[in-house]
């Protein structure tokens, strides 16, 4: 496939992959999931599944929807207001920040989120909220563990990885870290709206999180012309108030005092990158 020096090679290579991946999926898998449908057909239970849930993708879709556009904002920001350079720079910053939520968010969310059912079917509400309690705050200590490093030593860090001249990526590595880490605990803890049949409030908190970030964030970049430093923290800080939001709204939903939980968490979280901070500099 010669396409000379354009991407245009590697974008149609990587579409054939992913082609022929699915390919080898459905060979795999096509039998038996018509055998399963015509199984299951016959016994209604397909017409009673749409029914108890013909609201739910109405809700997650619109959920989903806002997440990627959020993510993608910034993005078509930084392109029209600063530099190529720039973008390079966050690109590579957001790509790292990014590896534990891909990683871990979505996998341990998955194992919560069957635990947290089997509670729920159960009908033992207290036990529910407990594994829920034990769980956030076991999920925000690793995350701080992890992501305070990224604080501490980022330009070191990406100086190893890859090099002097990404120094900057480590600096908005750095400062975004501790927007990450509640990043990861919503994605991780978002399954207990799905497992108490809460999407609409999930829906909710997704539309002011990523309502709020976005017109704030096109304001800024647009009225204030920012310094790049400014700007990535104005970034963290929205980030941050998106993921709250989530978090707030989960506890909120198994009636526990979120306030109480978000304020705890902010002072916890804060002291240990704190303590990073100045470990880092005794170093």
């Amino acid at each position: 496939l010669r396409m000379g020096s354009t991407p245009w090679g590697l974008i149609s290579g990587e579409l054939i992959i992913r082609l022929i991946g699915i390919v080898t999926i459905l060979r795999a898998h096509t039998i038996s999931f018509f055998s399963n449908v015509v199984r299951v057909g016959k016994k209604d239970f397909l017409r009673d599944v749409a029914r108890e849930y013909r609201n739910y993708p109405l809700l997650i879709f619109p959920s989903s929807l806002l997440v990627q556009l959020t993510m993608h904002v910034p993005v078509y920001v930084i392109g029209a207001v600063f530099n190529v350079e720039f973008l390079g720079q966050y690109s590579l910053a957001i790509s790292l920040l990014g590896i534990p939520v891909q990683v871990m968010g979505f996998s341990m969310g998955k194992v919560y989120m069957q635990k947290a059912n089997e509670t729920y079917l159960s009908g033992d509400m207290d036990v529910l909220k407990h594994q829920f309690v034990q769980f956030y705050y076991a999920i925000l200590l690793v995350a701080s563990l992890g992501y305070g490093i990224l604080f501490a030593a980022g330009p070191e860090i990406f100086t190893f990885i890859a090099g002097s001249d990404w120094v900057m990526a480590g600096n908005i590595a750095g400062i975004m870290s501790f927007a990450f880490v509640f990043e990861l605990v919503s994605i991780t803890i978002a399954p207990i709206f799905l497992v108490m049949k809460k999407e609409r409030q999930q829906l909710v908190a997704r539309v002011w999180g990523s309502g709020i970030f976005i017109i704030v964030l096109i304001i800024v970049s647009t009225l204030f012309m920012p310094d790049m430093i400014i700007f990535v923290g104005v970034l963290t800080t929205l980030l941050l108030i998106r993921q709250l939001l989530i978090v707030g709204f989960a506890f909120h939903v198994l009636n526990l005092p979120w306030l109480k939980h978000l304020i705890f968490t902010l002072a916890g979280v804060s002291i240990f990158f704190l303590f990073y901070h100045t470990l880092s500099r005794l170093i």
